[in-house]
């Protein structure tokens, strides 16, 4: 059974035919991140540039800075810490990772930067939801990158 669309709306919904438990055939809405698709293409540079400049005190004052962090432990067996929009992480090859994760539109982000002024991020795909151990790659590919030859 092919897709066929049948109706659009400006929430850039698309309905289209797909199986169906009772009938065999029903109308399925379908998303379409077109903007998460853009994102995908620019935003790891762009979440690289900002937190290395974040972190390296180029954006705010001192004061600002260090109260952002100013973590608080989240109880997280990994170390995870928080404070004012910005997370912390312990590296293996030690010190902080300073950054942040997020989700949206089937997309998953975790990012992070060190004061000495090495960055990352790694962007995957939740089709349809991420697993502990997507989470667990994703994590170990930005401290590979963060700690390079350290």
């Amino acid at each position: 059974m092919g897709r066929r669309r049948v109706s659009r709306c400006r929430c850039r919904i698309r309905c289209c035919w797909g199986p169906h438990a009772g009938s065999g055939a029903a109308v399925v809405p379908e998303e379409r991140p077109q903007p998460a698709q853009r994102l995908v293409r620019r935003l790891p540079g762009k979440v690289n540039r900002f937190l290395a400049a974040l972190v390296r005190g180029r954006l705010l004052r001192p004061a600002q800075l260090r109260q952002m962090m100013n973590t608080r432990p989240t109880g997280n067996p990994d170390g995870r810490a928080y404070g004012l929009g910005l997370e912390s992480r312990p590296l293996p090859c030690g010190g902080p990772s300073w950054g942040h994760t997020g989700d949206a539109l089937g997309y998953e982000t975790m990012a992070g930067a060190t004061v000495e002024g090495r960055q990352a991020t790694a962007m995957v795909n939740l089709d349809p939801g991420g697993s502990d151990a997507q989470d667990d790659d994703m994590k170990v590919a930005v401290q590979t990158a963060l700690c390079g030859s350290r």
